[in-house]
């Protein structure tokens, strides 16, 4: 999984922005935690989902679209 996520991440970096894609990378921590969720049952406490609503809403914050001057 970690070579398909470097390949992955140098193929996006070829066509987007690395200062929006470097956050994305950031968020690996998210996808252990909703996988533990669904498939091992663990409850879904309020400080895990306050803390994916607060990553997604950065990374949205961080890619957002610049303006031109």
């Amino acid at each position: 999984m970690f070579v398909l996520a470097n390949l992955a991440f140098y193929k996006l970096s070829q066509t987007e922005q690395v200062s929006t894609l470097a956050p994305l990378t950031a968020l690996y921590v998210i996808v252990p935690v909703v996988l533990g969720m669904f498939f091992l049952g663990e409850p879904p406490t309020a400080r895990k989902v306050i803390g994916i609503i607060l990553g997604l809403a950065s990374l949205y914050l961080l890619s957002g679209m610049e303006t031109e001057p």
